[in-house]
């Protein structure tokens, strides 16, 4: 009788174990990716809500003479291709720059570039991204760049260069229904608001700020945003986000101290409103581009140094921007 009830005891201690465990796992993949529940135990990652993709091939430049054709796949958006000629002796080169943009509705991401170079003998191939941690609706600017580093004798050599571009979902998923964020121990990270003269270097505004676009949104009547990158409470980037057609874009204020090359900055925030808003709707010169929609009258701008705007017009106009000094806001126009 005694061994019969130790027995029932470690079945049901072994029950209990397998439980737990299998629930564990479930609760692991909940941390990384919205998860779809169906009438069991199972759970599955629903991946459509996460998507980081190839937008365009931005430009090739190089040595003199080189040159190429960039584009990015038309069946696998995460996948790019770069021909390339003109390269002639050691140290000649050729770069393709692409835009990249994440998707997702609500989650982060983490991005990297795989590399393949078919001659690795004769071509040197490198990469590297201006902004590897994309939040939902960012853009960011990849380039590949392919450099002689053995001159052939008697043949003519070649290489074939593909992109793939690696995506991981970031654990940033915020509640919703309009609650502010909490400034008390900002630590480092993004918050969204709608107010007026934010400035680079100051504290984190007490006001009309969130852990959310959909929230700052929803409670102010805008269909805009100011982005507030952060780093222990302090500003440290401003961005101008915005939604048309359903999708969220964002514009980059440029910062002298964020030690960023201007003109990727701007080549990013003009390819953002010639999306947004169509080719045709907008003019462009070397140090600005502005975009307007007939329907609407909406007009969006960026300019070299940094000057970042949306208007939007409707009962009542209204305008978010960041100026070339470092200073953002959301207001009447």
């Amino acid at each position: 009788m005694k061994n019969s009830g130790n027995e029932k005891i470690f079945k049901i201690f072994l029950f209990v174990l397998i439980a737990v465990v299998v629930l564990g796992i479930g609760y692991a993949a909940a941390s990384s990716i919205h998860l779809l529940f169906n009438g069991t135990v199972s759970v599955a990652p629903d991946q459509s809500r996460f998507k980081v993709q190839f937008v365009s091939a931005q430009r090739i430049k190089g040595s003199p003479g080189a040159g190429g054709t960039a584009i990015v796949d038309y069946y696998d958006k995460t996948l790019a291709h770069f021909t390339i000629s003109g390269l002639t002796k050691v140290g000649d080169y050729a770069q393709a720059t692409y835009l990249v943009k994440n998707n997702s509705n609500k989650i982060g991401a983490d991005i990297s570039l795989e590399i393949t170079n078919s001659n690795p003998e004769y071509f040197k191939v490198t990469q590297s991204i201006d902004n590897n941690i994309l939040q939902a609706g960012e853009t960011t600017l990849a380039t590949v760049k392919v450099e002689i580093i053995k001159s052939p004798i008697d043949n003519a050599v070649s290489t074939d260069v593909s992109t793939r571009l690696i995506s991981n979902p970031l654990d940033n998923a915020s509640a919703t229904g309009g609650t502010p964020k909490s400034t008390e121990n900002p630590g480092s990270g993004y918050a969204y608001y709608i107010g007026d003269n934010i400035n680079l270097n100051s504290q984190l505004p007490q006001d009309n700020i969130y852990d959310n676009y959909n929230d700052a949104i929803q409670n102010h009547g805008y269909p805009m945003f100011i982005q507030d990158k952060y780093v222990n409470g302090i500003t440290k980037g401003l961005d101008v986000g915005y939604i048309r057609n359903d999708e969220l874009y964002y514009l980059k204020g440029y910062i002298k101290e964020s030690n960023l090359d201007e003109k990727p900055v701007f080549e990013s925030n003009k390819e953002v409103l010639l999306t947004s808003f169509g080719t045709e709707n907008c003019t462009i010169s070397d140090r600005k581009v502005e975009c307007k929609d007939p329907d609407n009258n909406d007009f969006g701008s960026a300019n070299t140094d940094g000057y970042v705007y949306i208007i939007i017009y409707g009962d009542s106009t209204k305008r978010c921007y960041v100026n070339a000094g470092g200073y953002s806001g959301c207001d009447q126009w």
